[in-house]
This record gives structure tokens, sequence and C-alpha cells, in this order.
């Protein structure tokens, strides 16, 4: 746009004419409205041509060049800007502080934008001073060397010899009165290890004083990588520190950690949190005095306890308060003074440690430590407290009364005990489910360099003449070991269980033990051993044990228990158990192996069994008074380590019916199930052979595979009364029988059996088979057979007999037919063709056989003619 200036005439008649025509102040408002647009202008031209000149140009790398100079360090600005009606301020956008060489490749800080607001009064004389800076989302890393070198220490000037608190001659350096910091993020490294531990969301100020000292106000919110954190609490630090010339002396800090949660904390400083779960607040006072710096913390311990366990009204709480002195010049802290306070206990400490770089940045960097911790009274009700905390089951009526007394002197580091002790004048314990008292003597515990000598205490658990001796030494060679030993006796160890089981440890679920017993046994180990894996004997003398996969009690216990690392031996004097008296021996080498055993009974029934293993014959009170309300109970689960191999010898065995004298088995128990193999027994005069299956569950069931061999038949009979003297005669052969469920007729309805039978000089004493056949009808008598073979099977209540030869002096006969189980039988018998003598009276056509049907009961049956048929003589 081109602008023609206007004639010499054109502005006289314009400026004499002006009066006649403007209202009188007008043209004095013009003018001004015309100052205050060339100032806006002038304004805009500013704006615009610094903010050009900051893109580049010598401007750009003036200022480049001075924020190098104040870091020390290579710096990085994507670019400048100068915005004159917001402040006036100076902005440097994307902003990166490059790191010394020594300590990496990684920046030393970033930030988005930094923003300088200048001092107005400097700006008026000419000179560029900033008034506040402003930092948006930096980020800060802070590294340390192998030999303890921050890269923060390279940044800050190097002090003077001596400070001093009065202000330096000359005109000082210009700097912000202010930096605020938002949103920024301080990260630590270990060398070229980037630790995973930060504080982020950095918010807060640094504010200058007149006394050139700062004046802090930070909050940060600690981080770890890879760690989820839900209450980690918040950081607050502030104070005065002096300047970067004075190393940031003299100062002033507090910082306080309020409400974080101690498995967060935990989290943030280890990666795991234990299990523990509570509450911490940290505050923390640091002043300098020279370069000396004196420390004050006090931290509060609340709501501790175990993750898995609820919160109680007494869980443990502790206050941690420490005293100490920084000696930056001799890398000493001198910890002057430090005490644990407890509800009703106190733990002082006082030392000193002595520190070093260390080699690697994993070492510890202590090189000499002393620590002297001491308590007059430690009440055994606080550590009951923390016992409870951390540990399930512990019995809400539990309390324990008494105190002790602790001295411990350490060095070195790791920290060594060089001596000390732990003493008590003695303690009672009472309570739990099912009460019961413990008292201890005096007891000490001695400390020294290399071993924890626990002197002889002795223990009594649930009064009368109980006593128990205990005593520990702990010893380091080239690892920790210990040596436990217990010996002594209790009139009934249910009281040791009722103790165990106030402090939170009980046998297996409904497991009971009651009755005497002595013991001496010994644990080697780490710290503290397993208490699974003793060493030594205990001996028992009537001792009663309820089990919950038995319906009864084992009572009259005599045993003696050897325990050593080659496996544990168990030496049965005798044992009540299935109603009988058992007396032998186990063994068990490992828990995998299950045991070996060795056992015998004079007598054993499998009904007993039955009734001691079946969960339907559990009954209570009211099952038997409301028959009609009772539930079928399930199988309770037997023990895992219920599994044992061996041989059983019984002089007697019942089942159902049958008996069986001097069985000898190999068997193999697992939970309900017993099988017996290789058995070899007595049977009604004869031998009997095979295997036995029994699988005592919810529906019992049983199977035998035995072969027999001259049993007598006429003994089998006379064991019931209706058949007595009814048969004689030897039988050998095979069976294999199968029956489940629970009570006699039970078994009796699914009883199914099958086998094969040949029988000697066998007879019949309910009729005379032959005169009954030539007269068409029963006649009184017995019936002898030489030989007789049979092959049969039973099902339903009855023995079905699908082949019956029988071979008489005079005759032979084939026979097919049944007997149940109510003594009745149906058979049909066919005399076999031949040459019978003539007395017999009997038909010698081969074609022309009659059939007789031989019914009615075994004492007394009926023989009827049944057909006549055509048959082929085998």
């Amino acid at each position: 746009m081109a602008i023609s200036a206007p004639d010499r005439a054109t502005l006289l008649v314009d400026s004499t004419a002006a009066p006649l025509s403007t209202a009188p102040g007008h043209s004095p408002r013009r003018r001004r409205i015309r100052i205050i647009l060339l100032f806006a202008a002038a304004l805009l031209v500013l704006d615009y041509g610094l903010s050009f000149a900051l893109e580049s140009g010598w401007l750009r790398r003036s200022l480049t060049f001075k924020l190098e100079a104040a870091f020390g360090r290579t710096v990085e600005v994507s670019n400048f800007s100068f915005s004159l009606f917001e402040g006036p301020q100076l902005e440097a956008n994307y902003v990166t502080v490059s790191e010394d060489p020594r300590f990496g490749h990684e920046y030393f800080l970033r930030a988005d934008q930094v923003t300088v607001t200048p001092r107005w009064t400097a700006l008026l004389r000419g000179e560029f001073e900033p008034g506040a800076l402003s930092i948006s989302r930096p980020s800060l890393n802070l590294v340390r060397l192998p030999n303890g070198e921050w890269n923060l220490e390279s940044w800050l000037p190097h002090p003077r010899p001596s400070i001093s608190l009065a202000p330096v001659a000359g005109r000082p350096t210009p700097r912000p009165a202010r930096i605020d910091v938002s949103g920024g993020r301080i990260d630590f490294k270990e060398g070229e290890n980037k630790l995973p531990f930060a504080f982020v969301d950095v918010n807060g100020s640094v504010e200058q004083t007149s006394s050139g000292s700062w004046r802090l106000d930070l909050h940060a919110q600690p981080f770890r990588s890879a760690v989820a954190l839900q209450q980690a609490g918040e950081l607050t630090l502030s104070g005065i520190i002096g300047g970067t010339s004075s190393r940031l002396r003299p100062a002033s800090l507090e910082l306080d950690w309020n409400a974080a949660s101690l498995s967060d904390v935990l989290r943030l400083f280890r990666g795991d949190d234990y299990g523990i779960r509570g509450l911490l607040s940290l505050q923390l006072k640091a002043q300098s005095h020279g370069y000396d710096w004196n420390f004050s913390a006090g931290s509060q311990f609340r709501r501790l306890h175990r993750w898995d366990l609820p919160l109680r009204s007494d869980d443990p709480a502790a206050d941690l308060d420490v005293h100490a002195i920084w000696h930056p010049a001799t890398a000493v802290l001198d910890l002057t003074h430090a005490t644990i306070e407890m509800p009703r206990s106190s733990i002082e400490a006082a030392g000193m440690m002595t520190f070093a770089p260390a080699p690697m940045p994993q070492q510890a960097s202590i090189k000499d430590e002393h620590l002297e911790i001491t308590s007059q009274s430690i009440v055994l009700a606080d550590a009951l407290s923390w016992y409870r905390a951390f540990h399930r089951n512990v019995a809400d009526q539990l309390e324990v009364h008494g105190s002790a007394s602790l001295h411990l002197a350490l060095a070195g580091w790791p920290p060594r005990i060089v001596e000390g002790q732990l003493a008590s004048a003695g303690a009672e314990a009472d309570g739990g489910s099912a009460p019961v008292q413990i008292r201890m003597e005096k007891a000490a515990a001695k400390f020294s360099p290399d071993s924890i000598t626990l002197q002889p205490v002795v223990f009594s658990v649930g009064g009368g003449d109980s006593a128990l001796r205990l005593q520990a030494s702990i010893a380091h060679d080239l690892q920790w070991h210990s040596r436990w030993k217990l010996n002594g006796r209790t009139p009934n160890v249910r009281s040791l269980f009722d103790a165990a089981e106030a402090l939170g440890f009980n046998l297996p679920p409904a497991w009971l033990l009651n009755g005497p017993a002595e013991c001496d046994l010994q644990w080697n180990g780490h710290v503290l051993p397993e208490l699974r894996q003793p060493i030594g004997t205990i001996n028992l003398n009537g001792l009663k044990i309820q089990a919950p996969f038995l319906n009864h009690d084992i009572t009259r216990v005599k045993a003696s228990i050897d325990l050593s690392p080659q496996g544990d031996n168990v030496q049965i004097s005798s044992a009540n158990a299935f109603a009988t008296d058992w007396h032998g021996s186990l063994r068990r080498t490992s828990i995998a192996d299950g045991w070996a055993f060795t056992l015998s009974a004079s007598d054993l029934s499998a009904s007993e069994m039955d009734r001691w293993l079946n969960p339907q014959r559990r009954e209570n009170l009211l099952d038997r008074l409301l028959p009609f309300l009772a539930s079928q109970p399930e199988p309770r689960p037997m023990p895992s380590w219920l599994r044992a191999r061996g041989t059983i010898e019984i002089g007697s065995f019942a089942l159902s019916s049958f008996q069986f004298h001097k069985l000898r088995a190999d068997a193999f128990i697992e939970g309900r199930h017993l099988r017996f193999t290789n058995a070899q027994a007595g049977f009604y005069g004869g031998a009997l052979s095979g295997s036995m299956d029994l699988d005592l569950a919810r529906t019992p069931s049983y199977e035998i595979a035995a072969q027999f061999q001259d049993v007598n038949l006429g003994l089998l009979a006379a064991h019931t009364f209706s058949l007595s003297d009814l048969f004689a005669g030897a039988a050998s052969g095979t069976l294999h029988l199968a029956a489940q469920g629970l009570g006699r007729d039970a078994l009796i309805r699914s009883l199914s059996c099958r086998g094969n039978a040949e029988m000697t000089d066998a007879s019949y004493r309910g009729i005379d088979l032959q005169d009954s056949i030539q007269a068409s009808s029963r006649r009184p008598g017995v019936t002898i057979f030489p030989h007789a073979a049979a092959e049969f099977s039973c099902a339903h209540g009855r023995v079905n007999f699908s082949r019956l030869r029988l071979q008489s002096r005079s005759a032979d006969f084939d026979a097919t037919g049944y007997v149940d189980f109510e003594r009745r039988m149906g058979f049909e018998i066919l005399p076999l063709a031949g040459d019978p003598p003539p007395e017999t009276g009997l038909s010698t056509d081969p074609h022309s056989l009659a059939v007789y049907r031989l019914s009615g009961s075994l004492s007394e049956p009926q023989l009827l003619p049944a057909s006549a048929r055509t048959t082929v003589r085998p």
C-alpha cells in the first residue's frame, strides 16, 4: 500500500479551519489515541521482533550459551518464544540438558517447557534479570557412581574451605527469585543401571529469601516400575537450604510421609511386600551445622498384621525415634539415640557406622559398625501380640504373663553379635479353646560371635507331674546350624496338643490323643529346624487315639517310637482296634513310600471293620432319636500318609458267615481300601489260598478269589444250625465271590459267586436217592457219593448248579438246579444209563430215562417223577 503526503497549502487551510469546525478538546484526544496506537504497534513490533530473533540468529545462540554455562553441560532447546503481553515471559520449549559423560549418555534434565519472567525494574534499566522460573513436566536423572559421587555434585559449585553466613561483597549473579515445578519426575541410577524407584508428580516451589537462602515446598508421589501401588502416601519436603555456592548449607529440612501403606512401602524399596500389612508415617528432620548434619526421625507403625489375617484391635503398634549426626568429612554416622516404643515395652539402641565407597553399587558401603541394643523390660504380652498378628489360629483367650531383659553388642558389617543375653525370670501362659496352663521357669540365652546357647529351661504343661526340659545351641562355622533337645514326661499328651493348638499349631483336623508319654527328642538343622524331622524316642503307655476316619477310638496303646534320619520305627506291644488286640511293628523310610508293617491279631471280623470304617455307621444322638432327619454321611478324607504295605496274621477272620483260621497275607492299605494277596488260611478242616479286596467306603464292597482244598463239608455245614449233620465229605476247587452293601442282609442280597468243586466221600443225610428213585417218592436215609463234581454260581439269593455229576457205588446221576439262602432247593436229576445192579430196578434202556424233580427244604426234600425224555449216554 502507498501513502501520499498532503501539500503545504492543504495543511495551512486545515490548520486555520480546524478551530472553527472542531469542538474544544477534540484534538488532544486524537493525539492520545495516536500515541496509544503507536505504543501498541511498538509493543507488537517488539514482541514479534524478539520472537523472530529468538527463532534464529545471535540472540538464540546467546541464550543457549548462557544456559550451557549455567548447567556446565550441553543444552538443546527446540525453540524459544517471547510473550510480552503475558508477563513479559521468555519461554524455552522442549529443553534437554545433556549428561556428563562420566555419568552415562542419558540426559541430565529434560523439560517440556521452561518459562522465565524477568524483573520489570531490570527491564527499565535495560537489563534482563530472571524474576520467576516455571518448569513444566521436568524429568531429572540422579546418577551415583560406584565411588559414591553423584552427578548433581558435579553441577554444584565446589565448597569454599570454610562456610560464612555473611554476605559476599560484590554484585551477586542474577538468579530467579522463585522456581515453580509442576508434573515433574526424578529417576535414580546406579552407574549404568536404572533403578526401578522414582518420584513422580513432583509439584511445588523453590523461593529465594532475603538472606540468599532458598525456601522449599515440594510434594511428590513415590513410584516403582512394574509394581502396582494403592496407598503409597505423599512425600512433602519443606524447609530452607543455602545456595549452590555453599553446597546447600546452611539447611533446615523436614520430610513427611504420612498414612502410607506398609505393603506399598516395602514394594517400593524391595519389590515385594513379604505378606506384611499395616500403616506407616514418617517424619524426618535434618539440620546442618557447619559441615555436619543433625538428623532426627520419627516413624509410627500401626495395624501390623499378616496379609491373610483380619484386622484386630490388639494388632501390634510401635514408634521408632532416631537421633543421629552425620559427619561428611569422616563419613561417620553417629547414632546418638534410638528407641522403639511398644504399648508396654521399649528397646533402646546407640552406636556408630563408618562408610566407605563400595567397588560395586550392589555392595554395602559400610566398612565398620558398632551398635548397643538394650532393654530392661520386654513385656511378653507385647511379644504375643506380634506373634498373633503373624501366625494363624492363635487362641483369642490366650494370655502370657512375664517379661524379659535384653542386651546385645554388635560390630562389623554385616552386623555380628559380639556378646549379649536375653533373660527371663519366668513366664506363664493360660487360656485357649481348651484352657491349659503353661509355666516356664527361669531362662537365659547367651550370645557370642559364633554361637547362641539356650540354657536348659524347664516347662510344665497342664500341671501334675509334667516336666519338659528344653535346651538349644546355635553355632556358626561355614554356615549357621542348630541343635535343639527336648526330653521329659507328661501325664497326658492332650495338654501338649491343647497348648500347641492355643499357639496356632495343631494336628490334622479332628485328631485327639490322650494318655501319658515320655520323650527324648533332638532336632538338627538351620536356626529354626523342621519340627517334623526329630531324632530320638517316644514311649507311649496307655494312649488313646481318636482319628477322624475311624468311628471308634484306638485304646490301650503301648508302643515305643524310634525316630532317626534313616526312618521311623514303631514297636507296638498292644493296641485295641477293630474290637481286637494288635501287636507288631511299623517302619517308614519316607513319607512317599508309606509304612511297612508286620501286624498280628487274635481275631478279626469284616463286620467290625465295617463298623469302624464305614461312615454310615457313624451316628450321633440326634440321628438315633430322629432317624428320619439323619443325612447320609460322606466318607471323611483319609490322611495322605495313611498308606501301608506288609504282612498280617490273624488267628480267626470272619467274613459274613464264613470263618478263616490262621489267616496270613500280604496286605496293602490305602485309606479305606484294603487288599490282601498271597493269602493262606485254614478253612473248615482244609486249606484256602488266594486274594481278597475290601473297599470300606460309603458302600462297602468285598471281593475274594480263592482256591480251596480238602474243605470238610460236615464242618462247613455244622456252622449253620439248620444244615448241621446234613452233609459230609471233602471238597476242593476254586471260588470267586463278590458282595457289597451295609449289613448282613445287604451283603446276602448282593452276593454273587462262581466256581467249581471236586468232592470225595460226599454224603447227604436228607434222602436215600437210589431208594427214592426206585419208589418214585422220598425215602429217608443217607446217599453216599465217593466222587462228585460241580460247577456253580450264585446270584439273587441262590446257588445255581449248572453241572452236577454224582457218582455212587451203584449208579451215576446228572443234576441241575439251585439251593437258595432259605435252604430250599429245586433240582432235576437224571439217572445215567448203565448196568445198575438188579436190585435197583433202574431201566437199562438207553433211549428212555426218567427225570426226577428234587424239591423242598434241604432237611426234608421231596422227590417226584418229572417226565421222560430221550438222552444220549455220555
